[in-house]
């Protein structure tokens, strides 16, 4: 069967699994890579672009996704090469030159931060009484995903090629909660898929935060061994939640280190 993350090889020589791709993963020339900052939106794109391509009988889940647009952090080089081409994956990585087609979806780094606290008490990285407002200094200087930067360093490494790349398509997670549809024929367009509006609204409606709440649930699907099963991943599935859930002190700490390409991205 397709992706056993945990099979070990057993030799003579050996008995530790096989590492995941990651960032050593192979590329193929006709790859196309959905990249983001964690907590970003990039599982919600997952599911729509599988619900784009699977247009038969086949239900896009969190038990088969892996299959469909896998994560180069959850699957094995090898296994990934398997796959038919071209091949659609997920990644978080700063800008890597061998991509060859980039989706890149960028969030309001105020809505991260709140989105990033709670995923990290839900795989237990952090206890529920851990203050948000000492979450947000590891936050800005990237310290719980050092190798994928800070969230500006990851955008700007991304941004800094889009004037003079074809190739890389800058999606606003804002913009596709206020007019997925839009955006959605925009990712078709450029993916050369060959489809058309009913099928892109179909991709939208089962890929809804209500459709996908209860596909984890039913799956009872979980991001790692350690996760609590009592907090949800897919959670409220909405922009402006920093407005409630930061204090002053953790907006003015984002936004005074991050001015500048805020406002580049319209988030101020």
């Amino acid at each position: 069967m397709f992706i056993k993350i945990k099979r070990r090889i057993k030799n003579k020589f050996s008995q530790k699994p096989i590492p995941n791709a990651c960032r050593d993963v192979t590329v193929l020339p006709d790859d196309v890579f959905l990249v983001s900052y964690p907590k970003s939106g990039n599982t919600w794109l997952r599911f729509i672009i599988a619900n784009l391509i699977h247009i038969d009988h086949t239900t896009v889940s969190f038990s088969n996704i892996e299959r469909l647009v896998p994560d180069i952090y959850k699957n094995r080089d090898q296994d990934l090469l398997q796959l038919s081409s071209p091949r659609i994956l997920k990644s978080h990585e700063c800008f890597d030159y061998r991509y060859p087609k980039v989706i890149y979806i960028v969030r309001d780094p105020r809505d991260v931060a709140v989105s990033y606290y709670y995923y990290l008490i839900k795989v237990q990285k952090i206890t529920e009484d851990y203050p948000l407002d000492s979450w947000i200094e590891p936050f800005v200087e990237g310290k719980f995903n050092s190798w994928f930067g800070s969230w500006s360093e990851n955008v700007e490494s991304w941004l800094s090629t889009e004037n003079n790349n074809k190739n890389l398509l800058l999606i606003r997670y804002e913009d596709m909660l206020s007019n997925s549809f839009r955006e959605v024929s925009k990712i078709a367009s450029f993916l050369n898929f060959n489809t058309n509006d009913e099928n892109i609204s179909r991709a939208i409606n089962l890929s809804s935060a209500r459709k996908m709440q209860k596909l984890e649930k039913q799956t009872e699907w979980q991001p790692s061994q350690n996760s609590r099963k009592d907090k949800t991943f897919i959670r409220a599935a909405r922009s402006g939640s920093w407005k409630t859930d930061l204090s002053e002190y953790a907006v003015k700490e984002i936004e005074n280190n991050w001015q500048s390409l805020m406002k580049k991205l319209k988030y101020l």
